[in-house]
């Protein structure tokens, strides 16, 4: 009978948070209410914090927070002045969240889904504190004391993490050091509220203002957020965009690996995953928005149309990877960018390949004219300007009548080769100018024989190293070559699984030119230049296979 009430009461709470933000409660729904009573509290949350606001919000971007979520087509059928105004001036809806179906719903929820209600009360109550001037409404002391204690939990992460960002890493590390336990957490609460005091002087109004004491990690962190949120005059960054959830992954894992040891033990137990798992990751649920709202006190604002800067001048965006590079390494260029350019001496000349132990012989025969006797035929004949190691006869199909046939002749000795190379270059022989070269002794013992014709697709090594490499690298390249060279579709970077430090021999860029004639002209202009004590080198790839996914030898 207690658990058919239990029932009932999640029902009818259901259907009042349902109706209030503009759902349809199904049958499949009020058989098992209670996840869909946390889902639909979700969904009410998340509408009164992007309709109040958060953080640093001028009244336009409140107003256009509005016409964002009536465009919603998770909220089509809800009016978000109405349920703005029910929900601050009326208990109801806050009532029914301090009930126990509630609770029930969230001790059945996995831990992703719970983390995320706790994140969600925590930022309401703030945002009904900021709006009235530090109260908070009876009912919020019913549902975060009894219902919900682990917002408190949520809380003290929160404020550790405003430490990091008003603090000056010496003082948190000397602080450290000179207490624990209880005492610890009194003076580092003692120092917060000292930083708080100094910040609130001369602040007058309710509104949120930069802290005017930040420590050095922070103001890094806050530059990268400068640098990819958009302005106040520009379109919002939605929460979902993936750039910010790499960023946002990235100041979650910065801050947990040196945030203090009871913090580990117990208040990021909310976040961490319950499964042991070697490809389950490790915390369940990373708090996005509070991580971009804290470290961007004064700076950020959050509505339901998304994240934005107080700056009303706008600037281009940065990806994550754009962003994070040029804190960590300023202007410093790489790739094509870094490549001298306009100095002469940094070019390696290659107009002609020195001598090798190896001559490439083509337009002996023409296709389809290699018999058997052909080898033995040449081995005797090459053999009379000195030791031959070796003679291979190999048939393209598809090539030039005229550089069909290639014919590698390995000799003992450079001199020999050199001999022959003179001797036949230009050699008439039945109606066919015979043509020879000296061919690249790493590729011949590789096994790379094979004519590379010209293409679309060009490969780079030996440009970057891996360390270099992140998603922002391709763009950059991409632009490089088109504002140099011409037109180009598209980059590609691949890293070698077997690719160890420095060997920048592994990370192979690809780029897909619009013409073979502007893949020509990059190839000459890249190929052989020095970069860094580095020969850049550029060739042609066969662009079947780089539509196949092929990107090793």
């Amino acid at each position: 009978e207690e658990l058919k009430r239990g029932i009932e009461h999640a029902r009818r709470s259901l259907d009042r948070i349902s109706k209030a933000v503009g759902s349809t409660t199904t049958p499949e729904m009020l058989e098992r209410p209670q996840i869909p009573l946390l889902a639909e509290v979700t969904k009410l949350l998340t509408a009164v914090v992007g309709l109040s606001g958060e953080g640093c919000v001028p009244d336009l971007m409140r107003s256009r927070a509005f016409s964002s979520f009536q465009a919603s087509p998770a909220f089509a059928d809800c009016h978000g002045q109405a349920l703005l105004k029910r929900w601050y001036e009326s208990d109801d809806l806050l009532g029914t969240l301090g009930e126990g179906p509630l609770r029930i719903a969230y001790d059945c929820a996995p831990k992703r889904f719970r983390t995320q209600l706790l994140s969600l009360l925590s930022r309401a109550s703030s945002a009904e504190a900021q709006r009235n001037e530090g109260c908070l409404r009876g009912p919020w002391h019913t549902l975060l004391l009894e219902q919900f204690p682990e917002v408190g939990l949520y809380r003290d992460l929160m404020h550790e993490l405003r430490l990091r960002v008003v603090l000056l890493s010496s003082e948190m590390k000397e602080k450290e050091e000179g207490s624990s336990g209880k005492e610890d957490a009194a003076a580092r609460e003692e120092m917060l509220r000292a930083v708080n005091e100094e910040n609130a002087k001369s602040d007058k109004d309710s509104k949120p203002k930069a802290p005017r004491k930040v420590s050095e990690w922070a103001t890094v962190q806050r530059r990268m957020l400068e640098m990819m949120l958009p302005s106040g005059s520009q379109s919002p960054l939605p929460a979902t965009d993936r750039e910010l959830r790499l960023l946002s992954m990235h100041l979650w894992r910065d801050f947990t690996s040196s945030a203090s040891e009871g913090l580990v033990s117990q208040h990021l137990q909310l976040f961490m995953s319950d499964d042991d798992g070697a490809l389950v990751a490790r915390w369940a649920y990373v708090p996005a928005s509070d991580l971009l709202l804290v470290l961007g006190e004064g700076l950020v604002g959050l509505t339901s149309e998304g994240f934005f800067t107080s700056s009303r001048e706008p600037s281009p965006q940065k990806r994550f990877a754009a962003a994070l590079r040029q804190v960590l390494q300023g202007d410093l260029k790489r790739g094509l960018a870094a490549i001298p350019w306009d100095d002469p001496f940094a070019r390696k000349a290659k107009l002609n390949r020195g001598p090798t132990k190896i001559v490439l012989l083509t337009n002996l025969v023409g296709a389809g004219e290699v018999d058997e006797d052909l080898q033995s035929e040449t081995a005797e004949e090459a053999e009379k300007y000195g030791k031959l190691k070796q003679c291979i006869i190999k048939e393209e199909k598809g090539a030039p009548d005229d550089e069909a046939v290639r014919i590698f002749l390995l000799f003992d000795k450079v001199q020999e080769a050199s001999k022959c190379y003179a001797d036949m270059k230009g050699r008439y022989f039945a109606g066919r100018t015979v043509k020879a070269k000296f061919y690249d002794e790493e590729r011949f013992a590789r096994g790379d024989l094979e004519r590379r014709a010209a293409s679309r697709v060009l490969l780079l090594t030996n440009l970057v190293e891996p360390e270099d490499v992140d998603e922002e690298l391709q763009f950059e390249t991409l632009n490089e070559v088109e504002e140099r060279f011409g037109p180009a579709e598209s980059c590609y970077v691949h890293v070698l699984p077997t690719t160890v430090p420095q060997d920048a021999e592994g990370v192979r860029i690809f780029v897909v030119f619009d013409s073979v004639e502007v893949a020509t002209k990059a190839l000459s202009a890249i190929n052989g230049r020095l970069l860094k004590d580095r020969e850049v080198k550029a060739k042609f790839y066969e662009e079947a296979r780089f539509l196949q996914g092929e990107f090793a030898d």
